[in-house]
């Protein structure tokens, strides 16, 4: 069995999922999705489970972009259990954790997510668009193999990779099977010095269709393009719960953004 480049925290399902084990290099079977949090808003939440990967491969030499981007990645923690997600976690490096170490201590550790060691690339896209595990070659039992026949239905997406420099905002096709779809989110601080287009030059790179939250379609009066990774994240998670547009915009952004001072 081939070595798991990944480090497995806590529990979540749809990519494929890990068990936190206490030696991490050893490989573990993908599991079904266990947990069962309720949306606490007044949206009716649907059964389908959203998947989010952020990745966080982005070369960041100030330290203090790193750490804007963690500080962010706990709070997309927090959005993937309110909203029942599934997060992932790709390009998690030694630096990451030994930063994380000095921020939250060993809180990180018990985050409900899946932190991987590789970044993304091509081959995290199925055919039916679902990102999958690290561990796709291990030898599954048949009840597992068809728990992934079914996630990998024939309505699934390609992953969409959100990038505010993108064309083209989530158009009403993209709402129609949006908890179908993989959202790829950049692991970059609002503030990063790689910017511009460094998300888009990377939905480029991989050949995935990159979109852009429709702020100048349902909230013209905001006066940045560039969210924070969980406030672009709970927006897409208050649509798919059933909020339109501008409502979830309006919940998701910041009101720093979009109210005038008086």
């Amino acid at each position: 069995m081939a070595p798991c480049s990944s480090v497995c925290v806590g529990g979540v399902g749809g990519f494929g999922s890990l068990r936190h084990v206490s030696d991490p290099g050893r490989a573990q079977r993908p599991l079904a999705p266990a947990r069962a949090h309720t949306l606490t808003s007044s949206p009716q939440q649907t059964n389908a489970t959203l998947r989010f990967a952020l990745d966080c491969s982005f070369s960041l030499t100030d330290v203090r972009d790193v750490y804007g981007v963690l500080k962010q990645v706990r709070q997309c923690v927090g959005v993937s259990r309110r909203y029942d997600a599934d997060l992932h976690v790709f390009g998690w490096s030694e630096r990451h954790e030994r930063l994380s170490d000095e921020l939250f201590g060993d809180a990180w550790k018990r985050w409900d997510c899946a932190l991987h060691r590789r970044p993304l690339d091509t081959s995290d896209a199925e055919p039916a668009g679902v990102l999958h595990d690290d561990n796709d070659n291990d030898d599954n039992d048949d009840e597992e193999e068809e728990e992934e026949e079914e996630e990998c239905s024939s309505s699934l997406l390609l992953p969409i990779v959100m990038s505010p420099d993108a064309p083209q905002s989530l158009a009403p096709a993209d709402d129609t099977n949006i908890t179908a779809t993989s959202f790829v989110l950049g692991g970059l601080s609002e503030n990063s010095g790689l910017r511009p287009r460094a998300t888009l030059s990377r939905a480029k790179e991989l050949g995935w269709p990159a979109r852009r939250l429709p702020l100048d379609e349902h909230l013209p009066a905001c006066r940045t393009k560039i969210l924070t990774i969980n406030a672009t994240m709970e927006a897409v998670a208050l649509r798919a719960s059933g909020l339109p547009w501008q409502d979830a915009l309006m919940t998701a952004v910041p009101r720093r953004h979009y109210v005038q001072k008086k």
